[in-house]
């Protein structure tokens, strides 16, 4: 034990000292604002993909510290086919990133618009050996007002990378509270799924995915992508229909490493959705809100399709406060899979989500539970619950802001038996101060959890088990860097990018 913490010790103060270096490098190009690690699920919540025209939103120097669970490190050396030399408890990331984008289009009311934003990090990760990897982030919106009762939208967005890039992801929550705009135009979103501030409406947009699960699923390296297509009709100012099209895709990614990090469960998991929507305004604060969903998912494992409708309500409480709550039934069908399964959470399932949020001049608080018939990993899961929340506070004209996110995703119903890590967890907090109206440094921390049992593996070097094994990382990031946006306003404001994850 004490081997095992003067090893720690010495592991980072080596740390310490290789990454002062570079971010002092990195300090005479920048001093840090938000990041890509920062926005990774969806870029388009920040302030600065408003701002028309084709920008350099931001450029950043990082350094990153995690400790890993002793149980993850045994299993992760099981699977290296090499024993012998054990992987070390820690693992040290430094780095630069960038976000560059187009935004093309007016201010709410504006016929179309378009944000486009592209963010690549490169990182130099001490894990054992050294190496580079190079993450992407991309985030695609488009709106067009077809007629006066007619709108198109369009929305992509995907990240390609290492897990440990993605570990400060914002939670959904995170998103949705970063989003530019009032409490009243916050409140709309809420009470009919639809807004006509712009930032709102990219904000809400289609979102990769990033969980602590996909590690084990997918391996260390993913790809994760999410498109959506929608078309809304305003049949008056109180009633609006819409029909959406969405897909979804996660894969595995090769890596070069030799450390044993390139296991998968899943090589790849598609879905598709099909959907029609309804809203209808009952007073100024309360809604009634109507869907029907079809699904499809397609796996290497298990195919399925679930068809599902939901009906709710929509209120704003407050001036400040708002809410929304559905709930209504489904069925699932299975169509194939490769494994052994169980009836369990077959056919007939129930489906219920809600959200509520508070928004203020200093603090934007959300929380939501969403229970669906989905299955994100392809693993053949019959529903998957998720729990997420988040909250940004900044005092006008003060030069700090704090923010924090967690989440919670269960899957239940399982059809590959005891073969599912069925729990994941993630919490993240950060401490923003602006050095200046267009720089700051950032601290943050991040804690990632999953747990379950490893499926089987064979292989020429190793072979498993189905075993239990928890997974369970912590880290620290210091960020330096140079933003476009000012450094003034509240958290999710222009005008204020530091503050929005």
């Amino acid at each position: 034990m004490d081997d095992d913490s003067s090893k720690r010790r010495l592991g980072a103060a080596r740390w310490w000292r290789g990454c002062a270096g570079r971010l002092a490098a990195g300090a005479v190009f920048c001093a840090a604002t938000l990041t890509a690690q920062t926005f990774t699920l969806n870029p388009l919540t920040s302030a600065g993909a408003q701002q028309n025209g084709f920008h350099l939103y931001n450029f950043s120097a990082f350094a990153q510290y995690s400790t890993v669970d002793q149980s993850w490190i045994n299993l992760v050396d099981t699977l290296s086919g090499s024993p012998g030399t054990p992987l070390p408890s820690y693992t040290s990331v430094s780095g630069f990133s960038a976000s560059v984008g187009l935004h093309v289009g007016g201010a709410e009311g504006a016929r179309s618009n378009f944000s486009l934003i592209y963010s690549p990090t490169f990182s130099y990760t001490t894990y054992g050996q050294s190496s580079t990897q190079l993450a992407h982030t991309l985030a695609f919106s488009w709106s067009r007002k077809l007629a006066p009762q007619w709108q198109l939208s369009v929305s992509a967005s995907g990240v390609e990378g290492a897990f440990d890039q993605f570990l400060f992801s914002p939670t959904n929550a995170q998103n949705v509270a970063s989003l530019v705009g009032t409490a009243q135009e916050l409140a709309g979103q809420f009470l009919t799924g639809q807004s006509s501030n712009p930032s709102i409406a990219a904000g809400t947009g289609a979102a990769a995915t990033v969980t602590p699960q996909v590690q084990l699923f997918y391996g260390d390296r993913i790809l994760s992508a999410m498109t959506q297509v929608g078309l809304s009709y305003s049949h008056s100012p109180r009633m609006t229909f819409g029909i959406t099209a969405s897909g979804s895709r996660m894969q595995h990614l090769k890596t070069s490493s030799s450390l044993g990090s390139d296991y998968f469960f899943i090589p790849e998991n598609t879905n598709v959705g099909f959907g029609g929507s309804f809203s209808y305004l009952l007073s100024e604060r309360t809604s009634l809100m109507g869907s029907v969903q079809y699904g499809r998912g397609m796996s290497s494992i298990y195919n399925e399709q679930s068809g599902a409708a939901l009906m709710g309500l929509g209120r704003k409480l407050t001036q400040n406060w708002f809410t929304d709550f559905a709930a209504g039934g489904g069925y699932i069908l299975p169509i194939q899979s490769t494994a052994s399964t169980s009836a369990n959470g077959r056919g007939k399932q129930w489906e219920a989500n809600g959200k509520i949020g508070y928004r203020s001049r200093t603090n934007t608080l959300v929380a939501s539970a969403d229970r669906s018939l989905s299955d994100l990993y392809g693993a053949g899961a019959a529903a998957t619950l998720a729990l997420s929340g988040g909250w940004n506070w900044r005092k006008p004209g003060r030069k700090w802001a704090l923010q924090a996110g967690a989440e919670e995703d269960l899957l239940s119903g399982q059809a590959v038996a005891a073969d599912l890590a069925t729990h994941g967890f993630r919490a993240n907090a950060g401490i923003y101060l602006n050095l200046s109206r267009r720089s700051s440094v950032v601290v943050q921390y991040s804690y990632d959890t999953f747990w379950g049992t490893f499926p089987s593996v064979s292989s020429a070097t190793s072979s498993t088990t189905g075993q239990p094994v928890r997974f369970a990382q912590n880290s620290i990031r210091l960020n330096f860097g140079f933003g476009a946006g000012g450094g003034s306003g509240s958290p999710g404001s222009p005008g204020a990018p530091t503050a929005a994850p």
